[in-house]
């Protein structure tokens, strides 16, 4: 069974507008510029894109309370920690909020649960961010030895076999989104290497979205351990990660590793113009 069972791309109808639908999914493989997107995408006081919540798939706990901290929404840890679901308390604790803001979305490269994700919250628009299969290997490969820790707690040492599942799966539901978009959804792609090269990438998004781009592209990244990636680029969008996994590639295990998960995508890689 796919992420969901109907076909079919079209808007919702005018009298949805104000149902308190999701405005935007943001989805792709780990390491395709989702954060970025996520961040770009939020501005306080009245736009604001979760990262991985995790509202269907166990999620909502002490990271998020900490990221509704950085955008402004404060909750105290006694409220937040109830014994709930995680839908429950998204629904308890944020969902009524959001849907009083100019715009709320969510981005997740865990593709557990999206499909109950999308099909509850409905979301307008989905974007699905992209990028050479073998740069988001070698990324996430690198992000595994240099990420700090999550909202205090110790991150547990991924496998390589753990690691390339999570790739696979963000490129299987890119692909599966493109071809079977859900009802009412409007699906658009974004290149990662196309969208920090170029300024009229971003503003085309923007107009597509009608949403600006006005945020911090690092406003999450030292809450989900990424400092690194603060120290290397600051909120500066560049284009020095977009060749440099080439360098990188040339050490044996990381080319073996970025090789095996191509070989398994090769159909997302040529959907995507990667491969011819």
């Amino acid at each position: 069974m796919g992420l969901f069972n109907a076909r079919g791309g079209s808007r919702p109808a005018c009298g949805l507008l104000n149902a308190g639908l999701m405005d935007l999914l943001i989805i792709g493989p780990a390491r395709s510029g989702t954060t970025m997107l996520a961040n770009l995408l939020t501005s306080r006081p009245n736009r604001w894109v979760l990262v991985e919540p995790g509202i269907t798939r166990g999620g909502m706990g002490e990271v998020v309370r900490r990221e509704a901290d950085l955008f402004g929404w404060h909750y105290e840890r006694i409220d937040w920690h109830e014994q709930e679901t995680s839908e429950e308390r998204f629904n308890r604790l944020l969902h009524q909020r959001l849907k009083r803001l100019d715009r709320w979305g969510v981005k997740e490269v865990n593709m557990h649960g999206i499909g109950d994700l999308i099909s509850r919250y409905r979301p307008r628009h989905i974007v699905i961010s992209v990028r050479d299969i073998r740069a988001c290997a070698i990324s996430v490969r690198q992000k595994e030895t240099l990420q700090g820790t999550i909202a205090g707690q110790a991150m547990v040492p991924k496998t390589d076999e753990w690691l390339q599942r999570r790739l696979l799966d963000g490129a299987e539901a890119a692909l599966r989104l493109v071809k079977e978009p859900p009802p009412g959804s409007q699906v658009t792609v974004v290149r990662y290497e196309d969208f920090v090269a170029s300024a009229d990438a971003r503003a085309s998004l923007a107009h597509t979205l009608d949403w600006p781009l006005e945020g911090d592209p690092s406003l999450t990244l030292d809450l989900f351990g990424r400092s690194y990636e603060v120290e290397r680029h600051g909120s500066n969008i560049g284009t020095s990660s977009v060749s440099r996994w080439r360098d990188d590639a040339r050490e044996p295990e990381m080319r073996t590793f970025a090789d095996q998960v191509a070989l398994e995508s090769t159909d997302y890689q040529r959907q995507f113009g990667y491969i011819q």
